[in-house]
């Protein structure tokens, strides 16, 4: 039998009526790539490459939403504490919101104009604990690709007052 090249097999079965030594030859070269093992580092490669992306893009987004929520709660606790040492409840108030801005900022956030950044401190009913919430909602990078294109981040910190 002469030797054919897989084209000709193709070109060959395309053009004729299927006759019985073509079909042999066509099961002799379908086999022979089935069973050969050339090129199954790049189908492997292939096949693994986006869930080790994904992966990657997965730990990158949590690194951010972790940092990002101790930050939260580093500017809110600051801001609290510096509440505290305030004479008035106006001073109280723009002390703590001042306070709040200027660690959020350095800490390389940016005060968004719209309500994705929500900040709430206030004593409780009997005056005994002073309760600072502060929630954030993160867009993420890489996530978006599976459908959450955002995440909120929460903070919630009590501290006991002591009468003065």
């Amino acid at each position: 039998m002469p030797h054919c090249k897989r084209t000709d097999v193709v070109v060959a079965l395309a053009n004729t009526p299927l006759q019985p030594d073509k079909i042999l030859l066509f099961h002799k070269t379908l086999s022979h790539t089935l069973t050969t093992d050339r090129g199954t580092v790049a189908v492997l490669f292939g096949l693994l490459l986006l869930p080790v992306l994904g992966v990657i893009g997965l730990s990158v987004d949590v690194m951010r939403l972790h940092q990002t929520r101790s930050d939260l709660y580093f500017a809110l606790e600051t801001a609290m504490q510096a509440g505290l040492r305030a004479r008035t409840a106006q001073e109280s108030t723009a002390k703590m919101r001042s306070y709040f801005e200027t660690n959020w900022l350095a800490s390389g956030h940016e005060l968004p104009q719209d309500n994705t950044l929500q900040i709430s401190i206030a004593p409780n009913e009997q005056n005994t604990l002073l309760i600072g919430k502060a929630s954030y909602t993160l867009p993420t990078l890489f996530m978006q690709l599976f459908g959450h294109s955002s995440v909120t981040l929460g903070a919630h910190i009590e501290i006991k007052l002591h009468p003065r």
